[in-house]
């Protein structure tokens, strides 16, 4: 055994390499913030790593298929990295709602969402317009 200063390389010790967060998008091939971390992924650190999706764009209505392809896109670049970069990829995916007022929920796992006047109503269920 030899002592050492250096950084020891351990993928499966649980800490994530930086926290990188996009917006979802309609349009993402004119969101700089999601093309710069698009085009970095494979220049990561090896090991966990951290991509946070913020949703705001969706607050009102569905992810469009135009989001869900950027995700999809995303997605397959991490795994491209875990294919031809480093096997020791692997990923913590979170998604960030806009606000307090849109994670809430009923009884019933519905969404819930609190309008100007302060009646509370879920725009993805009829029952509660």
């Amino acid at each position: 055994m030899i002592e050492s200063n250096k950084k020891l390389y351990n993928p499966f010790i649980g800490w994530y390499q930086g926290t990188y967060t996009v917006d979802l998008t309609d349009n993402p091939e004119i969101d700089c913030n999601f093309i710069e971390k698009f085009g970095r992924i494979k220049g990561y650190d090896r090991g966990l790593q951290y991509l946070g999706i913020r949703l705001a764009e969706y607050n009102d209505r569905n992810i469009s298929k135009e989001g869900l392809a950027a995700l999809d896109n995303l997605l397959n670049e991490y795994q491209e990295r875990k294919d031809t970069i480093d096997p020791t990829t692997q990923l913590i995916l979170r998604f960030y709602y806009d606000g307090s007022n849109y994670c809430m929920a009923d009884d019933n796992y519905q969404i819930i969402f609190e309008d100007s006047s302060n009646t509370t109503k879920n725009k993805r269920n009829p029952k509660y317009r």
